[in-house]
């Protein structure tokens, strides 16, 4: 799969780190709205702004886009972009990660190094789940969230719809961020 970083900033550079990882995704570059197109980053070329998704999908460039933006209305405005486009957003885990197989990630979820997703836990679209973060069993991370690293979601905890839980920080069995 040839995929594309949305994002060539910090995040961006993680995600592309670990997109490397990852057996059959080669990563072709970057997509960013500030960087200049033809700039490298990470030794991968920055193939030009948002608005060029569909022209680079319909040459064959890229297939599919991985969203590494942390603001999470941005992130679904640029997946949808993706999205109209014809990419494909995968989700991805670090080959580090552990990953169960009952566990659901949805489309363009981001499950970083050392991260853990236990049994029955559910991902929502566009969710990142950072280094060493837990996601225990029956756990529910909503879509464009994100989980900080080394964060804990105890057993059936629930984090709501775009929100952030910082690094280090721990929610409780049956425990619920919202808004």
């Amino acid at each position: 799969m040839k995929l594309a970083i949305i994002g060539a900033g910090g995040l961006g550079r993680v995600v592309a780190e670990m997109a490397r990882r990852i057996e059959g995704v080669t990563v072709v570059g970057f997509i960013d709205d500030a960087a200049p197109a033809g700039s490298a980053v990470l030794g991968l070329e920055v193939l030009g702004p948002s608005s060029q998704l569909a022209e680079l999908r319909s040459r064959g460039t890229i297939e599919a886009v991985a969203v590494a933006i942390g603001n999470p209305a941005c992130r679904q405005r640029l997946a949808e972009q993706a999205r109209a486009a014809g990419c494909e957003l995968p989700a991805l885990a670090d080959p580090s990660a552990v990953v169960s197989p009952s566990a659901q990630r949805g489309p363009g979820s981001l499950v970083g190094p050392l991260a853990v997703v236990a049994a029955g836990a559910s991902l929502g679209a566009l969710a990142i789940v950072a280094a060493g973060a837990v996601i225990e069993h029956d756990a529910v991370v909503e879509p464009a969230s994100y989980v900080g690293p080394r964060a804990l979601v105890d057993a059936r905890g629930r984090i709501g719809r775009g929100l952030a839980l910082a690094g280090g920080t721990t929610i409780g069995q049956d425990g619920v961020v919202e808004t």
